[in-house]
C-alpha cells in the first residue's frame, strides 16, 4: 500500500454534527493506515478566507496569500475529502465560499483556446488538478429515493462543474440520507462505513 496525502475538508459549522463524526472516523483509520491527512474545519479556522466580494477584479488579489496558503494545502494532497450537509440543495456558505476562493483559473484550471472548436463551444477548460481523487460524503433530510427521481443535481454539479471541470475524474460519493431521523444504530453503521472508506482511502 503506498502512502497517500488526504486533505479533509469539513463544511458544517456544528462540531456535533454528523459530517464531523464522519470525517474524525475517516481520519482515524486512514492515519492508521500510515497516510497523511490533514483536516480543515471551514467554520474552525485560525486562518479564514474572506467571502468573495470584490468589484474590480484586480481587488481580487488582495486575498491572494490567505488563499494561496489553501491552495497549497490543495496541491500537496493526492486525495480531497469533503464532508458537507445539503442545504437548499447545495453546500453551506463557507464551503461554497472555499470553492470559489481556492479553485481558481491558472491553479485549478484554465482555458486554452482550440482551434478545432468554435469559441461558444469551448466550455471545458484544462483541469490542473489531473491525478488527484476526490470522496464527497454528503447528508441530507430528504429520502435519497427523490434526489435519484432528479437525477441527483447536486452530485452533478460537483461532479462535472466542479471536480471534473479541474481535472478530476477519479471520484466518488456517499450518501447519508434521512438524517435527522437515523436512529443511534444507523448512525453508528455510517460511521463505521466511514472508517472502512478510510482503510481503503
Amino acid at each position: 500500500m503506498s502512502h497517500k496525502n488526504l486533505l479533509l475538508v469539513i463544511g458544517h459549522p456544528s462540531k456535533k454534527s454528523l459530517s464531523h463524526k464522519l470525517a474524525k472516523s475517516y481520519k482515524e483509520a486512514a492515519q492508521a493506515k500510515g497516510h497523511t491527512v490533514e483536516t480543515i474545519d471551514l467554520y474552525h479556522v485560525k486562518k479564514e478566507l474572506p467571502i468573495v466580494t470584490y468589484q474590480n477584479y484586480p481587488d481580487w488579489k488582495q486575498d491572494s496569500e490567505i488563499r494561496k496558503h489553501y491552495q497549497d494545502k490543495i496541491e500537496h494532497a493526492d486525495t480531497l475529502v469533503f464532508f458537507h450537509p445539503l442545504w437548499w440543495g447545495s453546500w453551506p456558505a463557507l464551503l461554497k465560499n472555499f470553492i470559489d476562493q481556492t479553485l481558481t483559473p491558472g491553479f485549478a484550471y484554465k482555458y486554452t483556446k482550440k482551434w478545432w472548436l468554435p469559441q461558444a463551444l469551448n466550455v471545458k477548460p484544462d483541469g490542473y488538478l489531473k491525478g488527484k481523487r476526490a470522496h464527497v460524503f454528503i447528508t441530507y433530510d430528504a429520502y435519497t429515493l427523490i434526489y435519484a427521481f432528479l437525477l441527483f443535481p447536486f452530485i452533478k454539479i460537483w461532479a462535472i462543474y466542479v471536480l471534473f471541470y479541474c481535472g478530476i475524474w477519479r471520484m466518488k460519493f456517499t450518501l447519508h440520507g434521512r438524517v435527522r431521523w437515523a436512529s443511534d444504530a444507523k448512525r453508528e453503521k455510517w460511521i463505521d462505513r466511514a472508517r472502512t472508506l478510510g482503510e481503503k482511502a
